[in-house]
């Protein structure tokens, strides 16, 4: 049972509804969350949020409106701002107009939420005491399918956009032999033509890269529950929900060498490479094919992370923080 001022929630996200974007999934999950603690709560847009006890405003800059519109409407309501990755990476060193957008809603905060441990060595003190961290969870496959036991399948998601760098992975591919047993498949909407037509480029250059487009969810986590690993490439990254499943669901994880990857794998994780190096990650891959061991290392790591991703733990953690606050 809720013990806590806080009655009305507001979750602001810059993505739209019956979109299947990362930020909107996480607004559905947290939603989901709070209304299990007894919470009334509505997900809306990023520039006005309304009226409410408490609002959750994901990514600073995007959702600044929405921080803004909060404060005003609603002087001395505690405000939680989701730092992303873009908001670090991209925003936090962009123009002026941008950066103090970024600034203001952390200024605003009550709180500020990183979804992995090292964002708080990238914030300025100031900032850096209103920080709490929160991993994000994934639901376990009650029937998982079978892995492939004649191919290596690999498994990439996320949008064809360049903060991805989507097709580092199949670069990668095509400089492996001929008779590599590996296999890759993207999930993903192209966000533009010019995404569109790398796409099939690439699939034109390899035939062992395979772009299906955008699937529901419930494919995709079949997906990664079948594959023998996700390949995560992204050159900037809050704390990637599609990591956190790749633990709940058993898959090892082959990832970029950036905090928001780094903060959930741990600084000593083996599976990393650096970012943007097409020939590390093709080394990389050429390794998790042809030694077993280092396959089942990486798999017992990435198990061994899955318990910090229990649904229970998130609840628990907004729990804790909204008790704080209200």
């Amino acid at each position: 049972m809720r013990r806590s001022s806080i009655d009305r929630v507001v979750i602001a996200t810059p993505a739209p509804p019956r979109s299947r974007n990362g930020n909107r999934i996480t607004a559905q999950r947290w939603r989901r969350l709070l209304t299990e603690l007894g919470h009334r709560v509505r997900i809306c847009g990023p520039e006005s949020a309304g009226d409410g006890d408490l609002l959750i405003a994901i990514h600073a800059r995007k959702s600044h409106g929405a921080v803004v519109d909060f404060a005003a409407r609603r002087p001395g309501r505690p405000i939680v701002v989701v730092i992303s990755g873009t908001d670090l990476h991209s925003d936090l060193h962009g123009g002026a107009g941008v950066r103090a957008r970024m600034l203001e809603s952390l200024d605003r905060a009550t709180a500020i939420v990183a979804l992995h441990p090292l964002v708080g060595s990238e914030l300025d003190p100031a900032h850096r005491r209103k920080l709490e961290v929160i991993l994000q969870s994934a639901e376990p496959l009650g029937h998982p399918p079978a892995r492939s036991r004649r191919r290596i399948r690999l498994v990439v998601v996320g949008h064809l956009r360049p903060v991805k760098d989507p097709f580092l992975p199949a670069r990668a591919l095509r400089e492996l032999p001929a008779r590599s047993r590996l296999r890759l498949r993207h999930f993903g909407r192209a966000l533009e033509p010019a995404m569109l037509k790398e796409a099939r480029r690439s699939m034109e250059a390899d035939a062992r890269y395979q772009w299906v487009g955008e699937r529901s969810r419930g494919e995709v986590r079949q997906a990664v529950a079948g594959a023998h690993a996700l390949v995560h490439p992204s050159i900037a990254e809050g704390g990637a929900n599609t990591v956190s499943e790749a633990f709940v669901l058993g898959t090892p994880v082959l990832a970029s060498a950036i905090p928001g990857n780094l903060g959930l794998l741990g600084a000593d994780y083996p599976g990393v490479f650096p970012v943007g190096d097409a020939g590390a990650l093709s080394a990389l891959l050429q390794r998790f094919e042809l030694e077993p061991e280092f396959r089942a290392t990486l798999g017992e790591r990435c198990t061994a992370l899955a318990a910090r991703h229990a649904p229970e733990r998130e609840r628990t953690a907004w729990q804790e923080l909204i008790r704080k606050l209200g």
